[in-house]
């Protein structure tokens, strides 16, 4: 699931697995959005189940799942916020979401650029 959830932020892994099934919506390279309509039943190229964990996606009733990351222009870090829902959402009750990406680096650019500078 991570590297599908990466290759679809716009990481070329394609040496590792092959494309997933994840409608995604990306901003350049600075941020992106992934979603799974059904997680019980989403597959890969290659017939395996993107959520690999599907005794969870069952014992917790999940069925969609979303997610947003994005790096920062100032350094090599990357965040990635994964969602998992007990409801069916079509992708565009997710697409709002992607919002949050900014909004995030916004409030932890500083921490990011202090880090930077105290951890060289």
């Amino acid at each position: 699931m991570i590297s599908a959830l990466l290759e679809q932020l716009g990481f070329d892994l394609g040496w590792l697995r092959g494309d997933a099934a994840i409608v995604t919506k990306k901003m350049g390279r600075v941020s992106g959005l992934f979603y799974i309509n059904d997680a019980s039943t989403a597959r890969d190229s290659r017939n395996r189940p993107i959520i690999a964990a599907q005794d969870f996606v069952r014992d917790h009733g999940i069925r969609s799942v979303f997610g947003m990351g994005g790096g920062y222009i100032t350094s090599p870090k990357f965040f990635t916020t994964i969602c998992f829902t007990t409801e069916s959402l079509a992708s565009d009750q997710v697409t709002p979401f992607q919002a949050l990406c900014s909004i995030f680096k916004i409030h932890t650019m500083k921490m990011i650029d202090d880090q930077r500078r105290y951890f060289k």
